[in-house]
């Protein structure tokens, strides 16, 4: 998939710009790793030394010795490791945050990353997914305006504490994203969940397993005609992944039920920028298919 993907020449332009300011950061992480391996085989060959001294001299100092020895040096590879650890992550979270501040700058119109979006609960909030919950986690949140929308992403978390308030009961977790709509629209909610108590109208969208609920279906058909379920269904099978989406007055606001669709690799950042792109572009073009169908 990471090879195969055929990716638009806007996107391989932008990840060209992006892989030349993070050129640096990327060889550096890579030395570390590579230190840290060869440490692992140093000690590796030291403890098999001590082993080796242990089974074949029958000397009973010299076998003491030998297992102190094995001990000391296995104490000392889980200290250095510890760090060393510790040194390479943080140098991961720095890499992630300098590949999307470029990679959101170079995007066409210009956007700008947050490593904790708090515009995200707000959009949140207005979108209605979960009227109620305790605790909402953002990260890696992405935002800016592409033709005249303003649009924005972020990994979300949201959770609800039980009633004895002892355990979080986790309601979402996966990607999140919003479009601001230059249209006003009456509510319409596409959802996964057969719902038996909401008093909306209802229509099932059976080839995407999607319910869809509004005061009036008649009008909720005309705004989410064939070419939606269309863009729906590229995304979602592109991806492998399933979503929900609400419109509601001037927002489009969607739910990608994943928990990995953002999550960063330093070895293949490319293909976690050209979901950030791609999904830009869909909510785009989601937007536009909508503002359309309202006229």
């Amino acid at each position: 998939m990471k090879d195969k993907r055929r990716y638009p020449e806007e996107f391989l332009e932008i990840n060209k710009w992006v892989n030349e300011k993070i050129e640096k950061e990327k060889n550096n992480i890579k030395l570390e790793i590579l230190e840290k391996r060869q440490f692992e085989m140093l000690f590796i060959g030291i403890v098999l030394l001590f082993l080796f001294i242990i089974a074949v001299f029958p000397n009973r100092v010299l076998k003491i010795s030998a297992c102190i020895g094995v001990l000391l040096v296995c104490l000392i590879l889980i200290i250095y490791m510890y760090f060393k650890n510790k040194k390479i992550s943080n140098k991961k979270n720095e890499f992630k945050e300098k590949v999307l501040e470029e990679f959101a700058i170079h995007i066409k119109d210009g956007f700008i990353y947050e490593k904790n979006g708090e515009i995200s609960e707000l959009k949140y909030r207005k979108s209605g997914f979960n009227k109620s919950y305790n605790e909402f986690e953002s990260n890696c949140c992405m935002s800016g305006e592409k033709n005249g929308r303003k649009i924005g992403i972020a990994n979300i978390t949201i959770e609800k504490h039980d009633k004895d308030n002892k355990k979080k009961i986790c309601l979402f977790k996966g990607a999140f994203a919003f479009c601001e709509l230059n249209e006003n629209i009456d509510e319409i909610d596409v959802m996964k969940v057969d719902s038996k108590i909401n008093k909306k109208e209802k229509a099932e969208i059976k080839e995407e397993n999607l319910y869809m609920y509004s005061e009036d279906i008649k009008y909720a058909n005309k705004i989410v005609d064939e070419k939606i379920i269309q863009l729906v269904k590229e995304v979602k099978r592109e991806f492998d992944i399933t979503l929900e989406f609400m419109i509601h007055k001037n927002g489009l606001y969607v739910r990608f039920f994943t928990d990995n669709m953002l999550l960063f690799s330093v070895s293949d950042e490319k293909e976690v920028l050209y979901k950030y792109y791609r999904l830009i572009e869909f909510m785009n073009e989601f937007a536009e298919t909508i503002e359309k169908n309202v006229k």
